[in-house]
């Protein structure tokens, strides 16, 4: 419950504060070296999947709204087995490992200078 109020709250601030039009603080490590992270561009995306631009926001970042589902369908499982009074399920390792691979390769392939549809803004 919590994390659906969080996630209200969330989405609020977004349509309030339009992070196309408003400016909103630069990631750190773009900021400071210029590198796109698996991050950079989120917000944006989550703003135009708010208003129901996909293309937009998948040209935002992409990795960020490929995952949503999968996030969505994990979160709704642990609050399954949670709410069902058995022990809340962990995060395997070799997933773990996986989201790690698939982050630095995300970051490299959207850091070549030939593939700057990956980059959003």
């Amino acid at each position: 419950m919590r994390v659906a109020a969080a996630l209200g709250v969330g989405l609020a601030a977004d349509v309030a504060l339009d992070p196309h039009q408003t400016h909103v603080p630069l990631c750190p490590l773009h900021a400071l070296s210029g590198i796109w992270c698996p991050l950079c561009g989120g917000l944006r995306a989550a703003d135009s999947l708010a208003h129901g631009r996909l293309v937009t926001a998948l040209h935002e970042n992409a990795l960020f709204v490929t995952a949503l589902p999968l996030l969505f369908a994990g979160w709704l499982y642990w609050m399954l087995q949670a709410g069902s009074g058995r022990p809340r399920p962990k995060l395997p390792r070799a997933a773990a490992i996986v989201l790690i691979v698939v982050a630095v390769g995300f970051t490299v392939v959207r850091n070549v200078p030939s593939v700057s549809g990956l980059r959003g803004a």
